[in-house]
């Protein structure tokens, strides 16, 4: 019997005869091995052509990213330099603004003295004169009889200065010193006046009527520079 001969049986004849059926066409077994081979195949070498596509792509990123590791390391170095540049400026600001509010700072010009002075009522005289940080400390003796009023009076004209903060001049000590001899009786106090935090800008149109003009002048070459707020 050669070698396709046993295609040529036909066992079912008689029966697909009965049945009407038509007799089925043989399929070629080697195509459907071939067939079978391609699609089988074919699953395989598409994921082993998309890993080589990956792989590859690997490659190229990991060049990359050797190429670009030499400017990242530039970037950096910059970015550190340059942050160690911006805070050297900084520094510099801040203390060229405290040299120039140093320079500027009104509470230990003679300014104070000249407003003291021309805010002093007629019946009182000082005793002392102490700028400690943020206050002035003002001892002194009022007239009798009205020394109180007097020294209410002073404190009304202070609060009302723009050295001081008008809510923080306050008296501390007020007693009455009798008369001897030919003395008149006068009414010693101690009063705090706290220096306002903007008293420079405040007092800065006035300076020059205080006879500060040296400080006025320093001042407006600050503005200049931009260093006084």
């Amino acid at each position: 019997m050669s070698r396709g001969a046993w295609l040529e049986l036909d066992l079912l004849a008689r029966r697909r005869q009965r049945l009407g059926l038509v007799r089925p066409q043989p399929i070629a077994v080697r195509w459907l091995l071939l067939r079978g081979t391609l699609i089988g195949a074919s699953l395989p070498l598409v994921s082993i052509v998309l890993c080589f596509l990956i792989l590859i792509q690997d490659r190229l990123l990991a060049r990359q990213q050797e190429q670009l590791i030499p400017w990242a390391d530039q970037y950096d170095a910059a970015k550190q330099g340059l942050d160690e540049i911006v805070v050297q400026i900084d520094s510099a600001t801040a203390r060229n603004r405290s040299i120039a509010g140093a320079m500027a700072d009104v509470r230990s010009s003679s300014a104070v003295l000249v407003e003291l002075a021309a805010l002093l009522p007629r019946e009182m005289t000082f005793k002392s004169l102490k700028a400690e940080e943020s206050e002035m400390i003002v001892e002194g003796a009022a007239l009798q009889p009205n020394g109180l009023r007097t020294i209410n009076a002073f404190l009304l004209r202070l609060a009302q200065s723009s050295f001081f903060d008008s809510q923080q001049v306050r008296l501390k000590k007020a007693e009455v010193k009798e008369a001897s001899g030919e003395s008149n009786a006068l009414m010693n106090f101690s009063l705090v006046a706290a220096f306002r935090d903007d008293a420079a800008a405040a007092t800065r149109s006035r300076l020059e009527d205080l006879g500060a003009e040296g400080l006025a002048r320093r001042m407006r070459l600050l503005e200049v520079e931009e260093l006084l707020k």
